[in-house]
């Protein structure tokens, strides 16, 4: 497994996998409509145009996008993990990633 930054290139394969998360995990005890927005906001499109404000890295095995995570001055945001690959440390990992990656540019403070 690898954690790079996120490019326009993932952004297809990170949404999918947000999408099948929202719709097998029941995140965030969301309506059926609310999910349907959250899938809407997490579309390819949305996620590369929030890329130019919230610096994501993806986790990747096999070339596969098996996971997202990323964060702004803030909060994190979009933290993610494909459902087949659960108990495996990646949403651990890429948080590690995010929260290093937070403290070079000297952030203080951090919220998920």
């Amino acid at each position: 497994m690898k954690i790079r930054r996120f490019t326009k290139t993932d952004a297809e394969a990170a949404s999918q996998l947000i999408r099948e998360c929202y719709l097998k995990l029941g995140i965030g005890g969301h309506t059926k409509k609310g999910i349907e927005l959250q899938i809407l906001g997490n579309s390819p499109e949305n996620l590369i145009k929030r890329s130019e404000s919230i610096k994501y890295f993806v986790a990747t095995d096999n070339f596969k996008v098996v996971g997202i995570c990323g964060y702004d001055k803030q909060q994190i945001h979009t933290w993610f993990v494909d459902i087949n690959f659960h108990k495996r440390g990646i949403g651990k990992k890429l948080l590690e990633k995010v929260l290093r990656e937070a403290k070079t540019e000297r952030l203080q403070s951090i919220t998920t």
